[in-house]
C-alpha cells in the first residue's frame, strides 16, 4: 500500500508568494574584490550573480569564471548556487548537537559592514559586505560597555561582498523572517538580529543593538 507523498510537505518549506522580497544589488566591479580590479572578470558571469529573499528562504549564485578575464564564454561559467530555508542558519539560530537551539548567547546576527579608513568612506572602492555571526554572545563590546560588538569582528562571516544595497536588502530579509516566523511559530528569540555597521564603530561609544524579528 502507497502512503500518501509527503515529500516537500514541510511547514518550513512550504511558500505562500512566489513573489521575490527583495533582490540584492551587487557594485559594478562585483565579484572582483575592489573597483580596480573589475577588468578581471567577465559581464556574462555578472549576468549570473543574484542573490534574492524569498518567503521562505534566501536563494542565491556566486558563479566562477576559471579563467577570470580570458574566460570566453558563458558555458564555461562554473555556477555556485546555493538555497536556505529561513529555519536554518544563518536566518535562525543554530543548534546545539543537533538537539535543541543554541538560544543561550543570544540570537544569531546578520550584519551589513561598509568599509572606512578614518574618516574615509572606502565604500565605492570596495562596497559593503553581508556579514553573518552565530550568536551577539550577550551584547558584549570589543571594550566592555565602548565601541562595536564583539561579534562583528571575532567570529562574523561574510555571505556576500561587493554589494551596494545591504541596508535595504536587510530591511526586506528582516520582513520576510517576521512573516515567516509568524507562520510556522518559531519563538522570537531563535530568529536573527539585523544591524548596520562602520569600520570605524570601534572608536565610538556603545549604540543599542537592532532587535530581532518580534
Amino acid at each position: 500500500r502507497h502512503h500518501e507523498n509527503i515529500f516537500g510537505t514541510s511547514k518550513y518549506l512550504e511558500t505562500v508568494n512566489l513573489d521575490e522580497y527583495g533582490d540584492l544589488l551587487f557594485a559594478d566591479f562585483a565579484p572582483a574584490p575592489c573597483s580596480y580590479c573589475s577588468c578581471c572578470f567577465p559581464n556574462f558571469l555578472r549576468g549570473r550573480t543574484y542573490a534574492k529573499i524569498y518567503d521562505n528562504r534566501v536563494e542565491w549564485n556566486l558563479p566562477i569564471a576559471p579563467l577570470m578575464c580570458c574566460t570566453t564564454s558563458e558555458k564555461c561559467i562554473i555556477d555556485r548556487t546555493h538555497m536556505i530555508f529561513h529555519d536554518h542558519v544563518p536566518s535562525r539560530v543554530g543548534m546545539v548537537c543537533g538537539v535543541c537551539p543554541m538560544t543561550c548567547c543570544g540570537p544569531p546576527a546578520i550584519f551589513v559592514k561598509k568599509p572606512m579608513c578614518c574618516c574615509i568612506d572606502l565604500e565605492p572602492v570596495f562596497g559593503q559586505a553581508i556579514m553573518a555571526a552565530p550568536s551577539v554572545f550577550f551584547g558584549l563590546r570589543k571594550f566592555l560597555c565602548w565601541g562595536a560588538p564583539c561579534f562583528v569582528d571575532c567570529c562574523a562571516s561574510p555571505i556576500f561582498t561587493g554589494v551596494r544595497n545591504g541596508d535595504q536588502f536587510l530591511s526586506k530579509w528582516e520582513e520576510a523572517l517576521r512573516d515567516y516566523r509568524l507562520r510556522c511559530r518559531i519563538p522570537a528569540e531563535q530568529m536573527a538580529m539585523f544591524e548596520v555597521f562602520e569600520d570605524h564603530a570601534e572608536l565610538e561609544p556603545a549604540v543599542k543593538l537592532g532587535k530581532n524579528c518580534e
